[in-house]
């Protein structure tokens, strides 16, 4: 598919705009997949997100959730530094708009991750729902649970956000990006001081060899499963370990005092990227 067409929200009406806010209230943001995908496919969007909605509402996708960034963020945040506004030369306004749009990322990576793989898996043909039900898997998301999903991120233009970017990110990491830059680094874009500021401190984290574990142990997180409405259950033995009712360290990774989601976070891969907006 031609990633430079899509179907942006402000031109969706009827169903495809219904579907869109379902998109934004579940994962955080409608990412270039959704929109490339309505734009070409618009039947199997609506069938595959049908099968996908219902399983980020339950507990076990919650439990699913915090074990993921926290397998990333345990291995990484000895080493994270912290920001004020002066370190990274933003204005107040611009500070707190960065914060929520890191908050909105980590809100929605777990998604992102899952809808990916479970996509992936389905079009290769490879089983998903292999796991017995489980009460978790239909029980829904405790209320407590990431009440403040941070601000919509904000985007520069494709091409301008890719000349901010290829001056700083390495092609080693931003494997060229192809015919789109990906969302995150185009709202990083528009604040330049931050993202030449973090990749500087990150690269060294991400480039060590206990990142790549941590990444992998994360994906490794996300088994075969399928919907509640397949009565299937979604999480691995390893993530039903780690329950919501026990699991209350939260993986703030969003605020700009810290820079655990950070664009460093996303490194070539034959995965596909979490989004590319």
């Amino acid at each position: 598919m031609d990633q430079t067409e899509q179907l942006y929200e402000s031109e969706a009406t009827g169903w495809q705009r219904g579907l869109y806010e379902d998109i934004a209230r579940t994962t955080g943001f409608v990412g270039s997949i959704w929109r490339t995908l309505m734009y070409h496919e618009p039947r199997f969007l609506r069938y595959a997100w049908g099968q996908l909605a219902p399983a980020f509402r339950t507990r076990e996708f919650a439990a699913l959730d915090i074990a993921l960034r926290d397998t990333l963020v345990s291995a990484t945040e000895p080493d994270l530094p912290r920001y004020t506004l002066a370190d990274v030369d933003l204005a107040p306004g611009e500070f707190a708009e960065l914060r929520g749009q890191l908050r909105c990322y980590d809100f929605a990576i777990a998604r992102y991750a899952v809808a990916f793989e479970i996509m992936e898996r389905r079009l290769d043909g490879r089983p998903v729902g292999t796991d017995p039900p489980t009460e978790a898997g239909t029980a829904p998301v405790p209320e407590w649970l990431d009440p403040d999903r941070g601000r919509e991120p904000k985007v520069l233009p494709n091409d301008e956000a890719r000349e901010i970017v290829r001056g700083v990110v390495p092609e080693s990491h931003s494997g060229g990006f192809g015919e789109m830059v990906p969302t995150g680094y185009r709202s990083w874009a528009r604040f330049p001081s931050y993202l030449e500021r973090v990749w500087a401190d990150i690269e060294p984290i991400v480039d060590a060899e206990a990142f790549e574990t941590a990444r992998e142990d994360a994906y490794s997180l996300i088994p075969p499963r399928s919907t509640p409405r397949r009565s299937r259950g979604w999480g691995s033995t390893r993530a039903r370990s780690r329950s919501c009712g026990s699991c209350s360290r939260r993986s703030s990774a969003a605020a700009a005092g810290s820079s655990r989601w950070s664009p460093s976070t996303r490194r070539p891969s034959t995965r596909p990227a979490s989004d590319a907006r």
